[in-house]
């Protein structure tokens, strides 16, 4: 057990997004989580492109403490997670580690152990995302979430409906979140 979270611990590590994206973005591809951060440049375009899961994201300001955007990421290889502690504009993450596997028509209720109370839950298609373009601003872009793997209901029951990876995320009113990755099989 210890080996196969120290691997996807050392494959967490080399997904790291160190580029330039001025969002927000959490994905899961075959197992292995993929996070962007907001970049120091993104000073309102990253709102938009970080919603609808990273809905409290303050606007950025020259001088003020949301001006620099970084996490600092412990790693529990005891109980397979991974804790971004956000400093600057954002909030906390937990992310589970190891996926929950289900068969197309099961369900599986999720329990968001982190955080302090849940305002929503959500589900979204962990390897499909999109950008669509911002009529009002030319630089700046929405993304758009797919769900058609499964579906998360308002108590955190999570129902496959079709084979592939998806990402079960519970948001906190503060705007912390505690996230999951649900790997369907037909």
């Amino acid at each position: 057990m210890l080996a196969r979270v120290a691997a996807r611990i050392r494959s967490l590590a080399s997904s790291c997004d160190f580029g330039h994206h001025h969002a927000e973005l959490q994905s899961c591809i075959a197992g292995t989580w993929h996070f962007s951060e907001p970049c120091d440049a993104a000073y309102f375009d990253y709102i938009h492109r970080s919603l609808p899961w990273c809905p409290d994201l303050p606007e950025k300001r020259i001088g003020s403490p949301f001006e620099q955007t970084l996490d600092a990421v412990q790693f529990d290889r005891v109980r397979s997670l991974a804790h971004f502690t956000r400093v600057g504009g954002g909030a906390d993450r937990t992310v589970h580690l190891e996926p929950v596997r289900l068969a197309v028509g099961a369900s599986c209720r999720f329990e968001a152990a982190f955080l302090p109370s849940v305002s929503r839950w959500g589900a979204y298609d962990g390897d499909r995302a999109s950008l669509r373009a911002n009529p009002a601003r030319r630089y700046e872009y929405f993304t758009d979430y797919f769900s058609d793997v499964g579906f998360v209901s308002p108590d955190g029951v999570f129902t496959a409906r079709a084979p592939g990876e998806a990402v079960v995320a519970a948001l906190a009113p503060g705007g912390a979140k505690e996230l999951f990755a649900v790997h369907v099989t037909p």
